[in-house]
């Protein structure tokens, strides 16, 4: 049954961060977030996962990400790193990136 729920879950695009990703080593640490290597548990993809913690955030602040994300959701660059996804939870704020471009774009 759990299995039958899990993908139920996965194919109604309704799971928690928790339950579609592997959290891996910490890349990089700022004031308000921390950033994660974390793997796709279905596709075994790499991604970098941004994790907000709220309670640190104004309400002003939270406003503010929250429009923030919506103008990264529009950005489409071959140089600029796509936001996939977004999970939230009453803690925490999580934005799903994929893979650098870097290598693409430096020259």
């Amino acid at each position: 049954v759990e299995d039958w729920v899990r993908q139920l879950r996965l194919e109604s695009g309704n799971m928690s961060f928790d339950e579609k990703f592997i959290r891996g080593p910490q890349l990089g640490k700022g004031k308000f977030s921390t950033v994660l290597q974390c793997k796709n548990k279905e596709t075994s993809e790499i991604i970098a996962a941004k994790q907000i913690v709220k309670q640190q955030l104004t309400e002003r602040e939270r406003e503010f990400l929250r429009e923030e994300i919506q103008i990264i959701k529009l950005l489409s660059h071959p140089c600029i790193v796509q936001m996939r996804e977004t999970y939230e939870t009453e803690k925490n704020m999580y934005i799903i990136m994929g893979k650098s471009p870097v290598e693409n774009c430096l020259t």
